[in-house]
């Protein structure tokens, strides 16, 4: 799933567009034809769609801050530690 930074719009791939009349193409939006466009992902716990560059575990910025806060308060740094190979 792709965001378009121009209009906004989510949509499932990018329209290929040639730049001028070269042989070169971009990928751009469907909607606005810009070529703007960032992946997004559907944060897995609550559903809310974030741009894939901005997160580092897959999860919106909310839902990666409370998911450390339990993990700190629950785990030692060892035990944290192998959660996190484990999910890397």
């Amino acid at each position: 799933m792709y965001i378009c930074n121009d209009c906004g719009e989510r949509f499932e791939e990018p329209d290929a567009k040639r730049l001028n009349d070269s042989m070169l193409e971009y990928a751009a939006c469907p909607y606005c034809g810009d070529g703007d466009i960032e992946k997004v992902i559907v944060c897995p716990h609550c559903d809310e769609w974030v741009r894939e560059s901005l997160v580092k575990y897959k999860f919106c910025s909310d839902c990666e801050e409370d998911l450390l806060e339990r993990l700190d308060a629950n785990f030692t740094t060892e035990e944290q530690n192998a959660l996190v190979g484990l999910l890397t």
